[in-house]
């Protein structure tokens, strides 16, 4: 395994990275070298075996630095077993925040937020669409808040498990407003829902503090793309690339 360096040396400035975007359910990994993505995988996060397999086949290579960010239980590996320079607190970050519980603030809202920051320098509502959904308001310079709601998985999981008879439904890119049956008027309860939810907290945060855009990412923000066409959605893999983008600013 190779040293864990400083990620501001000089000396490691042009050395290939290995990002790491580790979430409740799935854990990407790419391999940066100059800027460009090389490799990427993907893996359950529950498969540490697969994932400690592939980071230390990678490190074992040579000179390479390894940055992350997790909101699952791999940061909590000792560095014997992964050794991973994680995103938190100690990091440098444009950003100025105003949030009053930031040690219980998601390290993946904060990352995203800041990253998107630094390439737009914009007022902006930031929406993740993953296990939670999550509402991230920057204005001028500092991260303000926002919210959180159940994600989409979470609001099917929670119906089947919190009643005696509805079965778990999924998503479905036909849905429409009207069930006809129980399995669609499940999904029009959460496809349906989710789109008028994002729709009408992105209008009252955009109007409420005078925003210049709304930038929608995660997994399942494909899913939106074509129903809030107004908005900004994230290119493929977009929060690896905002990784690599904060290691490089770190290293200014």
């Amino acid at each position: 395994m190779t040293e864990n360096k400083d990620i501001t040396s000089e000396d490691t400035r042009h050395l290939p990275l290995l990002v790491i975007d580790s979430g409740n359910t799935k854990t990407k990994i790419a391999l940066f070298v100059e800027g460009l993505m090389k490799l990427y995988e993907i893996f359950d996060t529950s498969d540490e075996k697969s994932i400690l397999a592939f980071v230390h086949q990678h490190q074992a290579k040579g000179s390479i630095q390894t940055f992350g960010v997790s909101t699952s239980g791999l940061s909590e590996l000792p560095s014997s077993a992964l050794d991973v320079h994680w995103f938190g607190a100690q990091n440098s970050m444009p950003l100025d925040m105003d949030y009053t519980s930031p040690e219980s603030l998601g390290s993946d809202r904060w990352a995203l937020t800041n990253a998107r920051y630094l390439e737009t320098q914009k007022n902006f509502l930031l929406i993740t669409m993953g296990t939670c959904i999550t509402y991230n308001l920057v204005r001028n310079g500092r991260f303000m808040g926002g919210a959180i709601s159940p994600g989409w998985n979470m609001r099917y999981k929670a119906m089947n498990t919190y009643t005696n008879g509805l079965p778990e439904a999924a998503y479905s890119d036909s849905t429409m407003i009207l069930g006809l049956d129980t399995q669609s008027s499940l999904q029009a309860g959460v496809d349906i829902a989710i789109r008028g939810e994002i729709r009408a907290m992105a209008e009252q945060y955009v109007s409420s503090y005078e925003l210049d855009e709304v930038f929608i990412c995660g997994g399942d923000a494909p899913r939106l793309s074509k129903h809030l066409k107004k908005y900004i959605f994230a290119p493929s893999n977009y929060e690896l690339y905002a990784l690599m983008r904060l290691h490089e600013y770190n290293q200014k």
